[in-house]
C-alpha cells in the first residue's frame, strides 16, 4: 500500500513512455506493466543510463489518456507535476499517482539499469520503453494498492 504524502523508492520492471507513444499504446490496446514514468529519454545511451538522461514529463497533458491506462493494467503512474484537477481524477479512476522530481532527468536517467524491450522505435523518444529500475524515488499523490516492490524513504 503506497501512503499519501510519503516518499518510496521502485525497484523492478516499469514502463517508460510519453504523449504519441501513450496514445498508439491506448488506440491498440496493448497491455501496460503496473507501474508508468511518463518521461522523455534522450536516448543518448552512456554506461551509467542506458537511455540517456530521463526526465519526468508533465501529467496534466496525460489526464485523457488514464481510464485507458488503468484498463490496460497501470495500477500507478509517476509523472511531473499536479494541478487541482489531477488528484480528483486519479481517484476517480482508481490510479495511484507518484510524483517525479522535474528537471532531474540526469538523476532518473541513471536509476534506469536495463532496457528490457522497446516499442514504436520511429516515435524517438516517444516511444515505449520497458526497462528496469533501481532506487528509483517518487512523492505519493495518490496513494493505493500497486503491484511491485517499493521501500519508504524516510
Amino acid at each position: 500500500m503506497l501512503r499519501e504524502k510519503q516518499w518510496y523508492s521502485c525497484r523492478g520492471v516499469i514502463g517508460i513512455t510519453r504523449d504519441r507513444g501513450l496514445q498508439t499504446i491506448c488506440q491498440e490496446g496493448q497491455h501496460l506493466p503496473a507501474v508508468v514514468f511518463l518521461a522523455g529519454p534522450t536516448l543518448m545511451a552512456a554506461k551509467e543510463a542506458p537511455l540517456g538522461s530521463c526526465g519526468p514529463t508533465s501529467v496534466s497533458r496525460m489526464l485523457p489518456f488514464l481510464g485507458a491506462m488503468n484498463r490496460l493494467g497501470v495500477q500507478l503512474v509517476i509523472a511531473k507535476g499536479v494541478s487541482d484537477d489531477v488528484p480528483e481524477t486519479f481517484r476517480r479512476i482508481g490510479l495511484s499517482y507518484g510524483i517525479a522530481v522535474g528537471g532531474a532527468g540526469a538523476f532518473y536517467g541513471t536509476k534506469i539499469k536495463q532496457v528490457l524491450s522497446r516499442k514504436y522505435e520511429s516515435l524517438g523518444a516517444e516511444g515505449f520503453f520497458l526497462v528496469e529500475v533501481q532506487d528509483f524515488p517518487f512523492y505519493v499523490c495518490v496513494g493505493g494498492d500497486v503491484d511491485g516492490y517499493f521501500e519508504p524513504i524516510p
